[in-house]
């Protein structure tokens, strides 16, 4: 039998064909649900077979990997995957940052590993905010658009994320570590919408962490706001036109904040009094 997964990333159309049923139940962890209003330009095709033991995987017809291990063999489909559809949006800037709005406002959350980003975004989608992604945006002309992704949320996150805490069983995770699981978190299980959709931008936040403390916003110079987003940047593969002028009058025209993270709940506060 053949279990066939189809779903969308930005302009790439994905199908994914195995005879493994272990391995479709594993796309619960990765698959999406979200609305894209994007057009399909690019269709790729996967397939992965089972065979002696080992899992033979194809792109389009051509073989590109052969493993014993379900994990290895999951980690290097979906990296490829990844790879693939970025590659489609190889004119935009990629920048390492989480989307959300509030009243259909804009705003990005960039900040370095380990600030304490992905535990914000999943407190907002706990309030009046609709939460996009966590994890990568891509600009061009003044446009940004999410890069589909769902949430993923280390059980240690747990105790400061007391209304996912009473879900995270129920979803789909993979262990980090021995001890350490990762869950796969859908807004739309919060009943939250998910929508991505090119749009224009209010304001940036570059978080920092403050754990333990007070939350606090400070207005960010421009050219400071330039300095640290590019931190978080990756230039496009193919470039179209002046990405850095593009950047930088994005930036220029949005409001910009040092978001130092301390209380959430203060923080979520603050962040509506600006928008």
């Amino acid at each position: 039998m053949t279990y066939k997964h189809v779903y969308q990333v930005l302009a790439s159309e994905i199908t994914i064909l195995t005879d493994s049923v272990e391995i479709y139940d594993r796309f619960k962890y990765v698959s999406l649900g979200v609305e894209q209003v994007y057009d399909i330009t690019r269709k790729l095709e996967y397939e992965i077979t089972s065979k002696n033991g080992r899992y033979l995987i194809t792109e389009n017809g051509k073989e590109f990997g052969s493993e014993s291990d379900i994990d290895v063999t999951l980690d290097d489909l979906f990296s490829k995957i990844n790879t693939k559809s970025l590659d489609y949006m190889d004119a935009h800037i990629r920048i390492h940052s989480g989307s959300a709005s509030y009243n259909d406002k804009y705003f990005l959350v960039v900040g370095e590993a380990e600030a304490g980003k992905t535990t914000f975004m999943t407190s907002l989608i706990y309030d009046d905010f609709d939460v996009h992604g966590d994890e990568l945006t891509l600009l061009k002309n003044g446009e940004i658009v999410t890069y589909p992704r769902k949430l993923y949320i280390r059980d240690t996150s747990l105790p400061i994320l007391p209304e996912f805490a009473k879900i995270a069983d129920t979803l789909p995770f993979v262990w980090n570590t021995p001890t350490v699981r990762i869950f796969a978190f859908d807004p739309m299980v919060a009943g939250k919408n998910w929508k991505i959709e090119p749009t224009s931008l209010e304001a940036i936040f570059f978080i920092h962490k403050n754990h333990g403390s007070k939350s606090r916003l400070e207005e960010c110079p421009k050219y400071k706001m330039v300095q640290q987003v590019m931190t978080q940047a990756t230039a496009p593969i193919n470039p179209d036109g002046n990405w850095l002028g593009d950047l930088c009058k994005t930036i220029d025209n949005s409001k910009t904040f040092d978001l130092h993270l301390g209380e959430i709940g203060p923080a979520m506060r603050l962040i509506k009094e600006i928008l």
